[in-house]
């Protein structure tokens, strides 16, 4: 009888739904689609917006008219206020159709902000019913304008071009990206410091001819606009963001984003490049195929230390040499392969602990896992005891697969 009431509800809501309205419907042109958002602090106070927005007409290939003179699926708008709340109203002051944030793909927040703390911009974003918490956090190492100012290469929009570097990047392992929501999760945790990949702008060689692409926010530079014209500029996600807390307080570069990677267990592709020792001229890359990583904690009395082992599998991906790939060498390969992946760990533990004195890897986070009771009294001063903790990386690799091909190609002499 129960189960009868239930279904009736059900079907009485169903439908319900199918023969009213939807109250907040808007056609799509409506709409000012917002794909990508970019933070900062402004110059004069305050918070600066900006936004990359689609025109869906321009988007679907139509050729009706009303798409501007630019042709372009994309606009650039810009604002700025006291908070991102009130630069996101003003926002609308821009734009004549709806500014709408429920499709948006990526967050960029430029690294003056980021210095500051961003803990106010993070809590508008928890707030705000259309902000969206699965899209990747980035930081950038300059004014977020400068992304803006940037010139897809393969894509038709920033936003596009973006979460096409980050995937590009999850095979090298030597980028980062983190999704917004584990960002805040990270941040209210009392164990572990959030970190967050690093979005680089470089400028490109300005083509021949002289006239140069990457026109200012919001276009319209043509000529005798009186403005300076912007050199092009592409993106570039290489490197990792390190907050405390939430403000930043320096990077990790390409080489100790992977030892970071290497720790907790992330590496899900890369390139090892090695050579045989006493022999500089055999020179082995190895494909990394399958990489797995533990963080053990030991407790000894009142002493804590920590070892991390690692082990990988590889294969080989090019060989450039005179020897013989036999069983005999794969061995000396595989203790260069350990040594190298040993010597990124290193290098980020070492930047990460002596410089920048916080736990981005989760070492805290396992002692509580494994050592409750430990971690209980460790838990008040971990911040300033973790620098001194000492930690033992070991590394054990494994080559799987060399391919067919036992020796160089070899190459007749003429």
């Amino acid at each position: 009888m129960e189960m009868d009431k239930k279904l009736v509800f059900c079907l009485l809501l169903i439908l319900g739904l199918a023969t009213s309205g939807c109250w907040d419907y808007q056609e799509i042109n409506d709409l000012a689609i917002v794909l990508a958002a970019g933070v900062d602090s402004h110059r004069e106070g305050g918070v600066q917006l900006l936004v990359e927005i689609a025109k869906p007409e321009q988007m679907a290939g139509n050729g009706g008219g009303g798409q501007g003179s630019s042709g372009k699926p994309i606009e650039i708008l810009e604002s700025v206020g006291s908070t991102i709340h009130q630069a996101q109203r003003n926002l609308h002051w821009r734009s004549s159709r709806d500014v709408y944030w429920a499709h948006k793909q990526v967050l960029i927040i430029g690294e003056d902000l980021a210095r500051q703390g961003i803990a106010p911009l993070l809590d508008w974003f928890e707030r705000d019913h259309q902000a969206r918490h699965s899209i990747p956090l980035l930081v950038t190492n300059g004014p977020v304008r400068n992304v803006f100012q940037a010139q897809p290469e393969l894509e038709s929009t920033l936003a596009e071009e973006i979460i096409m570097l980050i995937e590009h990047m999850e095979k090298q392992s030597q980028g980062y990206g983190t999704m917004l929501k584990d960002f805040l999760h990270c941040l209210s945790s009392q164990v572990q410091h959030p970190v967050t990949g690093r979005l680089e702008v470089i400028q490109k060689e300005e083509p021949h001819g002289g006239s140069l692409a990457g026109a200012g926010i919001g276009g319209g530079q043509g000529a005798g606009g009186g403005m300076e014209p912007v050199p092009p500029r592409a993106l570039r996600l290489a490197g990792l963001a390190v907050f405390k807390g939430d403000r930043l307080v320096g990077w990790l570069d390409e080489r100790e984003t992977r030892g970071f990677r290497w720790i907790i267990g992330e590496v899900k592709g890369a390139l090892v490049d090695v050579t045989v020792p006493g022999e500089p001229q055999n020179k082995v890359t190895l494909e990394i195929a399958r990489a797995d990583s533990v963080i053990i904690p030991q407790v000894k009395g009142e002493q804590l230390t920590f070892t991390v082992r690692v082990k990988t599998q590889a294969a080989i991906g090019q060989y450039e040499g005179t020897l013989a790939l036999s069983p005999g060498l794969f061995s000396t390969l595989e203790a260069a392969c350990s040594a190298v992946i040993r010597q990124e760990m290193e290098d980020s533990l070492e930047r990460v602990q002596r410089e920048y004195r916080v736990d981005i890897f989760g070492f805290g986070k396992e002692l509580r896992r494994r050592y409750p009771n430990v971690w209980r009294k460790w838990e008040g001063k971990w911040d300033s005891q973790f620098p001194l903790l000492p930690i033992e990386v070991v590394v054990e690799s494994k080559i799987t697969n060399s391919g067919l091909v036992t020796s160089r190609v070899p190459v007749a002499q003429k």
